[in-house]
């Protein structure tokens, strides 16, 4: 017996140190309630037991940890500090709640979110239901310092809920998202805020909206950079409206299967095609800008004799808004683009057009 247990034992021994190689994490996990209005890195704001109650067992959220924010609490992240979870469920009960990531204290340095993924099935998501906020960016004074991150794996909004990103101060606000972002019916994502500052949404995967998607809103400057290692797409049956577009996704397509509206810069950073599906459309303002393209780089139309997949251009009451390049093609031709421009010989003659008129570009092939 004595053989056998040593055996056991010496097994035992080459398990656990497998499971260390393998660097799989014996870190325990806590799930962590909001119980008052509070900062994230105080004690007093949460319990390891309810919403409710006072117990606490720990002290406050780590990175293997699950955060359940309810009780109509509003949880800040301050600056000068860099909060992280497993999981993060604002609107955990049937009250509508909030995080703020950057809160304004007598700190001029950074703030941030990581909710990074784990072993735990869901790790990484960001979830808000129930009419709760999320805000990146409460630091209302102007101080550039004062930056605010968010970093997830997947973004979902629920039931009325709000994602906002900005604020009054002048500091930059980052959301960045490895995975997609899912806006449902009723709900928004988008800019707040006049500080004049520049704030940006870095995104690898898809979104799916079906509620208001809006990075126009306010004075600031919103850019949304993809820059996935796959095709994405942007689908659902809301509203989409951009400031600034950027594609940089290292030659990976992002798919348009909804109206998606651009008021600022639609740019190419990188070689990518912007693929109009039978669905969508793409709504030029009668300021917006097209950079970066060429032959790898362009705006490919279904070249169906369907009434959508469009590159539509608006105009604001002057014939020149309409001397643009259109940089379209098709799967079968390629790149075809239509140069409208004076310097390339177009002349777009006549009177100028109402306010509001549009004109719409399709290559059927």
């Amino acid at each position: 017996m004595k053989h056998l247990k040593k055996a056991i034992s010496g097994k035992g021994i080459v398990l656990l140190l497998g499971l260390l190689l393998a660097g799989i994490s014996v870190s325990a996990q806590t799930t962590y309630y909001s119980r008052q209005t509070g900062y994230w890195n105080n004690n007093s704001t949460w319990s390891t037991v309810s919403h409710t109650s006072g117990t606490n067992t720990g002290s406050f959220p780590g990175p293997n940890d699950i955060v359940r924010i309810g009780g109509s609490d509003q949880v800040r992240i301050p600056q000068n500090f860099d909060a992280q979870a497993a999981i993060v469920i604002v609107g955990d009960d049937a009250t509508s709640s909030v995080l703020i990531i950057g809160y304004t204290n007598a700190s001029n340095n950074p703030a941030s979110l990581t909710i990074a993924s784990t072993a735990t099935p869901g790790s990484g998501d960001l979830t808000v239901n129930n009419g709760s906020f999320v805000i990146v960016g409460g630091a209302t004074d102007n101080n550039a310092n004062r930056t605010a991150t968010l970093s997830a794996v997947n973004i979902t909004l629920n039931g009325t809920s709000n994602f906002r990103v900005g604020s009054n101060g002048n500091a930059a606000k980052t959301v960045n998202v490895s995975g997609d972002i899912t806006i449902n019916e009723g709900t928004s994502f988008t800019g707040m805020g006049n500080g004049g500052s520049t704030h940006t949404l870095n995104l690898s995967g898809d979104i799916i909206n079906d509620g208001t998607f809006d990075l126009t809103t306010t004075a600031d400057t919103r850019t949304v950079i993809f820059n996935g290692s796959s095709a994405s797409t942007l689908s659902g049956s809301g509203s989409y409206t951009f400031q600034h577009f950027t594609l940089d996704a290292g030659g990976n397509d992002l798919h348009i299967d909804s109206d998606v509206r651009i008021n600022g810069t639609l740019d190419f950073s990188s070689d990518g095609l912007l693929i109009v599906d039978a669905n969508g459309n793409i709504i030029l303002d009668d300021n917006a800008a097209i950079t970066g393209v060429n032959a790898n780089r362009y705006i490919q139309l279904d070249g169906t004799t369907g009434s959508n997949s469009q590159l539509i251009r608006e105009n604001g009451g002057d014939d020149a808004d309409w001397e643009f390049l259109f940089p379209v093609g098709t799967a079968a031709g390629g790149y075809t683009p239509l140069d409208m421009r004076t310097a390339a010989g177009a002349n777009v003659g006549g009177g100028n057009p109402t306010n509001g008129r549009t004109l719409a570009e399709k290559i059927i092939y």
